[in-house]
């Protein structure tokens, strides 16, 4: 009833920093460390994968595993890769310049992107590889075009969380939507959106 709801997309630690300040009530960020000042409401562990183009050699070169989702390849194996790249700011940068730099690998750059949206559709297109957390790949554009490979590294797991500010108040449509969120999150993840 007449309530309204602003979406903002932006890299985790400017998301973290407005929900500090009060800009923002609640956020959904990956998290791999907890921080003093949020209260964390967790929704699903996950984990970054690298998305390829469908029909990319590293499809085929891949190896299955039981315990994980997606079909595994070694860091060594992303030797010489294009790759698309978010703004350092984001977490999953993060992720890939650490990956990359700790296991000595060169790789190119096809080019920047502001968002994961942006990235994963230029994926799509042939453009080059992304890191990316799971995202339900059903509602991204060209998704049908994309594979997810998980990565045999450490530290390539999160957890996916709710985060709203300690001591904040939280009105009664902030709680209902947080909890209409976390029903419709399980849902998309119990369909297999993933593929």
């Amino acid at each position: 009833p007449s309530i309204d709801i602003a979406l903002h997309e932006n890299g985790s630690n400017q998301l973290e920093e407005a929900l500090k300040n009060l800009s923002l009530d609640v956020i959904a960020v990956n998290i791999t460390k907890q921080k003093d000042d949020f209260l964390y409401n967790k929704i699903t562990n996950e984990e970054y994968v690298l998305a390829v183009p469908a029909g990319h050699p590293l499809c085929q070169e891949a190896r299955q595993d039981p315990d994980r989702k997606y079909p595994v390849i070694s860091p060594s194996q992303m030797e010489g890769l294009g790759f698309i790249m978010l703004e350092r700011g984001h977490r999953i940068r993060q992720f890939a310049d650490t990956l990359l730099d700790s296991n000595h690998v060169r790789w190119d750059l096809s080019m920047k992107a502001r968002t994961l949206e942006t990235a994963l559709a230029s994926v799509s297109c042939g453009l080059g590889c992304t890191f990316s957390p799971e995202v339900p790949l059903r509602y991204i554009r060209g998704g049908k075009n994309i594979r997810y490979l998980s990565l045999e590294a450490p530290d390539t797991q999160y957890e996916f969380c709710l985060l709203t500010r300690k001591g904040a108040y939280l009105p009664p449509y902030m709680k209902a939507f947080i909890q209409i969120f976390c029903d419709n999150y399980e849902q998309m993840t119990d369909m297999n959106l993933y593929e």
